[in-house]
């Protein structure tokens, strides 16, 4: 299972995100300071957990842990 499209609309800097071509496996999102890719990633964290509990440096060590075990995920 995994993401197929992502829409937020009204969350901090989200005034109307739409990610639509979202392919099976990693995806990365890359941009300029301050145009909201956090605030995305802390967006998916309230809608999975309901408590938004999700810091910047937990961002960077979970992607450093996705990169160090991907042999392990199927």
């Amino acid at each position: 299972m995994y993401i197929k499209k992502i829409a937020i609309s009204g969350y901090k800097t989200l005034v109307d995100f739409k990610f639509e071509e979202i392919q099976e496996g990693l995806n990365i999102l890359v941009g300029k300071n301050n145009v909201g890719k956090s605030n995305i990633l802390k967006a998916l964290d309230i809608f999975f957990t309901r408590q938004g509990t999700l810091k910047e440096d937990e961002i960077a060590n979970s992607f450093d842990s996705f990169l160090n075990n991907r042999d392990n995920i199927s």
